[in-house]
């Protein structure tokens, strides 16, 4: 028998949330042979700093898989973000990062990168974005160790933006890629 238990609740202090466990994971790969499973591809670490998407709270895109439970945006401090990220890196002695946010919190940009930047970690970061960064965002992104992004590009046809309600346009779009 199916019992349904109903949503969970919403989660508003991301910060509250405790770090991802992966041991078990870990002694799992190195027991059956990290290269074997792995290849030449290093493990990486998932992490989380924020849930729904900033753009979407403000805009919702028209073709976005996120409902209204979960659009509303928030994201840990960025104390917190890089508390998380140092802890994970010390346990596992892994420097590489796969965020599973939505979107990257564009306030990241000063308050989680430049703290990073500062302090010289050997991490590589990965995020999804939204399109509007400049060359400006995108070096300060890289000093942190963001050294991959997924940017939401669907189209190259600001017309086809405007009607996605994108907030962007295809100039914005190439002048990223």
């Amino acid at each position: 028998e199916l019992i349904d238990g109903g949503s969970a609740p919403v989660v508003h202090d991301l910060d509250s949330l405790p770090d991802p466990d992966y041991d078990e994971f870990f002694g799992t790969l190195f027991r059956l042979g990290r290269e074997r499973i792995l290849g030449r591809n290093p493990p990486l670490l998932l992490f989380e700093t924020a849930r729904g998407c900033w753009w979407g709270a403000k805009q919702h895109c028209t073709f976005c898989g996120l409902n209204n439970n979960g659009m509303a945006f928030r994201a840990k401090s960025p104390a917190e973000a890089i508390r998380q990220l140092q802890s994970l890196a010390s346990r596992y002695q892994i420097v590489n990062f796969e965020a599973v946010d939505n979107i990257m919190d564009f306030k990241y940009i000063d308050s989680l990168c430049s703290p990073l930047a500062e302090r010289r970690y050997d991490y590589r970061i990965f995020y999804e974005v939204k399109a509007n960064l400049s060359r400006a965002h995108l070096q300060k992104m890289a000093r942190a160790g963001v050294t991959s992004i997924q940017p939401g590009i669907e189209s190259l046809s600001s017309h086809i933006l405007e009607l996605m309600r994108k907030g962007i346009t295809m100039l914005r779009n190439v002048r990223l890629l």
